[in-house]
């Protein structure tokens, strides 16, 4: 999790993805970052519920036992 509680709502994993834990699908799409002015990398964010994303760990956790 964040190390602040300015922004407890961000984590990021070993592989360095980053996960925003407060958003909604309206927030969902293209997100490009620039650097100078110019279009440096574009990143596609998909809103999933919690729920599903827990599911998805106990499941990964499961095969690994």
């Amino acid at each position: 999790m964040a190390e602040t509680e300015k922004e407890p709502h961000l984590t990021i994993d070993a592989y360095n993805s980053l996960y925003i834990l407060q958003a909604t699908k309206e927030e969902e799409g293209v997100y490009t970052c620039y650097v100078d002015g110019k279009p440096y990398q574009s990143y596609c964010v998909k809103v999933v519920s919690k729920s599903k994303l827990l599911n998805q760990v106990l499941v990964y956790m499961n095969k690994e036992t």
